[in-house]
């Protein structure tokens, strides 16, 4: 009986302790992500960005440890270019610790996210609802940067080359099955160029 209390004590510590931004063990969590994407220059929203974001974990054994996608979601920004992405919890198994979600925000045309200067911050505290509307300054490489958390500004690119190089990588571990609409906006900027589609 000890021993169950015990458990359960561990248990629900490990659950207040979780947090956004901070590795947490069992139970794995991620608040709501919201934000609004817009052009850079004329400050007018972009519509059909997709905000893509992978959950990873990390599993720990006597051989090292590893790092894996454990789920995925995605959306598309509305017409005032707006998104929400829903909160996701889930248990994980023992010696496994929540990891950093990961995020690709793109739109043909534009410099997406991994790629905007400027977003110095981890995309986690950056997206959350609470720090929404907040001035942030960061440093990078000896430069200053002043954004407004949640305010996301894509530069529009002016060549082929550039839109050619701002198209994203996704992770390794996943396709078009997690992420249909991305791989949709990537297979419509390859055939814009004459290239196969990729899956």
């Amino acid at each position: 009986m000890k021993k169950t209390i015990l458990m359960m004590a561990v248990m629900l510590h490990c659950l207040a302790a979780a947090s956004p931004s901070h590795a947490s063990w069992l139970f794995y969590y991620k608040p709501e992500f919201k934000g609004r994407v817009i052009d850079k220059e004329t400050k007018e929203p972009i519509e059909g960005a997709v905000v893509a974001v992978y959950y990873k974990k990390n599993t720990y054994n006597l051989g090292g440890g590893s790092t894996r996608v454990i789920h995925t979601r995605e959306v598309l920004t509305n017409k005032n270019g707006e998104f929400v992405i829903p909160s996701y919890f889930t248990i994980i198994s023992p010696f496994t610790t929540s990891d950093a979600a990961g995020f690709i925000i793109y739109k043909p045309g534009y410099r997406g996210y991994p790629g905007i200067g400027g977003l110095c911050i981890n995309p986690e505290s950056f997206l959350l609802d609470e720090r929404m509307g907040t001035k942030v300054e960061c440093w990078r490489g000896g430069v200053r940067y002043e954004f407004v958390s949640g305010l996301l500004e894509l530069p529009r690119l002016k060549t082929g080359e550039e839109r050619l190089r701002a198209m994203p990588s996704t992770p390794l571990v996943t396709g078009s099955e997690e992420f249909p609409l991305l791989y949709e906006l990537i297979n419509e900027e390859r055939r814009r160029f004459g290239m196969g589609e990729v899956r």
